[in-house]
């Protein structure tokens, strides 16, 4: 069984460094507050704090999950609108879609943490197929 300690470095500080900087940019699309951010990774303040200012941040396997997600959702949105304001605005916009029942995805995705990225992603992804 692995320990905390084993599962933070089994993300490499390469992996790390690319997946932060794919979910700052992200954030800064979606206009995510500091608050959302942490919300989104399932990070304390002061956990993210950390993990925002290190040079060659250590990550656990969940956190690089979650923003794995995230690029996965923020592709699917960029695929199905025509510009990168119409895809980022949405992320916010409420709509009746299934799973979202009248809430916004970001929104659907704060409530529900881990499962909410994982239904928004499929969902997303199947729309921007069909």
């Amino acid at each position: 069984m692995r320990s905390d300690r084993d599962k933070e470095l089994s993300v490499s500080e390469q992996e790390a460094r690319v997946g932060l900087i794919g979910f700052r940019y992200i954030m800064e699309q979606w206009q995510c507050t500091v608050e959302e951010q942490q919300q989104l990774l399932s990070l304390d303040a002061d956990t993210f704090q950390v993990l925002q200012s290190q040079a060659s941040p250590k990550m656990p396997d969940d956190v690089l999950m979650r923003i794995s997600y995230l690029m996965g959702i923020y592709r699917a949105l960029n695929t199905l609108y025509p510009t990168e304001e119409r895809a980022a605005g949405r992320i916010r916009l409420p709509t009746t879609d299934e799973p979202f029942c009248g809430r916004s995805a970001l929104n659907f995705m704060l409530t529900h943490s881990l499962e909410g990225m994982a239904l928004t992603r499929r969902y997303l992804d199947w729309i921007a197929q069909a």
